[in-house]
């Protein structure tokens, strides 16, 4: 069985392993992914190969989760923190207040489209969230915390 790769609108293979390192493969430069006896065998176009076992792997990925936002990442202002990021299922969210308000938390698709909204009371000190993202497809969104004029927004990735 042969799958061709060409059709797919990426650039590159990431292959993130369980220890923390993640190989970029550009996809031009790839003549045959070979998966056998728990092994994956990449054969490169210049006649080398790379061997990953596939258990010591995290996942493979034509889009490189390493970029963009950090798994926990504060911003100044509210103190917010989205975790984890990219999130499968349940989005967690930390973020402080000086004093007991109403905040609404958005969540938007990277054209725009508001998917989530919702208005909650808050109590002084750190306070914590879960909005559930099943529902959401893959891909790249954007948060927004709003507490009057005051708004805070940060990109998360949805598997």
């Amino acid at each position: 069985m042969s799958l061709g790769l060409g059709c797919l609108n990426a650039q590159n293979l990431y292959v993130k392993e369980k220890a923390g390192a993640q190989t970029s493969l550009a996809l031009s430069d790839i003549s045959k992914l070979s998966f056998a006896s728990g092994i994956i065998t990449i054969n490169k176009t210049d006649g080398s190969t790379s061997d990953f076992t596939i258990s010591d792997l995290r996942y493979l990925s034509f889009l490189n989760y390493s970029v963009g936002v950090a798994q926990t990442k504060v911003q100044p202002g509210f103190g917010i923190s989205l975790y984890p990021n990219p999130v499968q299922d349940q989005l967690y969210i930390s973020y402080e207040s000086a004093k007991s308000d109403q905040i609404e938390m958005f969540i938007y698709n990277i054209q725009g489209k508001l998917m989530h909204q919702e208005r909650i009371n808050i109590q002084s000190g750190v306070n914590h969230s879960i909005i559930n993202v099943s529902d959401l497809t893959g891909g790249l969104y954007i948060f927004r915390l709003q507490k009057g004029n005051k708004i805070e927004t940060i990109k998360f990735t949805k598997n």
